[in-house]
């Protein structure tokens, strides 16, 4: 159907209107992210090729000097060298640290440091730590329970709403049916007032978005800011009632 294509062609404007670089500069600005992604690549294939090249020239220096030819070498992994000897030293550092916990709490439950006080002190924090670790394992497995339970019932509500939604197609189906054999006439201004319903807000939405792409006629047209914010709302059956219900009550005043 004509419409359900203009509606179609009317999201895709939407989604390229979402995605448009908000504060571009430069021309490069406007390019889709793929073709950002594949100029990026071509430019990290060219810099890679160009370390290859200095790498070589450096090898080359530095096999013609062979007193340096170690330090050349040192030079090239003191890099990854580095990395690892940090990781590795706070690493250390941690384990070193829990060790060093770990050795005081037996020292003084083998009498080896400290005093009585100490140990139960000792006791005391150690208890309360297993109590606070009981507490958090259940706190985890009821949340873990409840959860699952909270996966259920979505689901389920949401077999029951496809369902009541369906039933609801049904029914008007069948309304629909019986209304087109007592009164035809009525089906048929329906019917023609759901096409204009879907042509005025196929127009609003195309209103909205030839405005939104047109910034530099925003500014100098100040009424178009007016036009989009007359056009935000989509309208609908209620709408139109209750449009009618507030002039008549204007009317009535």
């Amino acid at each position: 159907m004509e419409l359900d294509k203009l509606e179609q062609s009317v999201k895709s404007l939407n989604a390229v209107l979402n995605k448009f670089p908000i504060g571009a500069i430069t021309l490069d600005d406007f390019k889709p992210v793929e073709e950002k992604i594949q100029t990026a690549r071509k430019s990290l294939m060219h810099l890679n090729a160009r370390l290859l090249m200095l790498q070589a020239k450096y090898k080359q220096y530095t096999d013609n000097r062979p007193r340096q030819k170690d330090v050349g070498k040192d030079e090239e992994d003191v890099g990854s060298v580095l990395q690892n000897v940090i990781s590795d030293t706070l690493i250390n550092a941690k384990a070193i640290k829990l060790c060093l916990h770990s050795t005081t709490i037996l020292s003084i439950l083998s009498n080896k440091e400290g005093d009585v006080i100490d140990q139960k002190k000792l006791y005391t924090y150690m208890s309360k730590l297993l109590a606070l670790n009981d507490s958090i394992m259940a706190t985890q497995k009821a949340i873990e329970k409840d959860s699952q339970l909270q996966l259920n019932l979505k689901v389920e509500c949401q077999k029951a709403l496809f369902d009541y939604q369906h039933f609801l197609e049904e029914q008007g189906q069948i309304r629909n049916k019986r209304l087109q054999e007592t009164y035809p006439e009525i089906v048929e201004n329906k019917n023609r007032m759901e096409r204009t319903l879907r042509k005025v807000n196929i127009m609003k939405k195309l209103i909205r978005n030839f405005i939104a792409a047109s910034s530099y006629m925003i500014g100098k047209q100040p009424i178009l800011l007016e036009m989009m914010e007359k056009h935000r709302e989509l309208i609908n059956v209620e709408t139109i009632l209750k449009v009618s219900q507030n002039n008549e009550d204007v009317a009535n005043v």
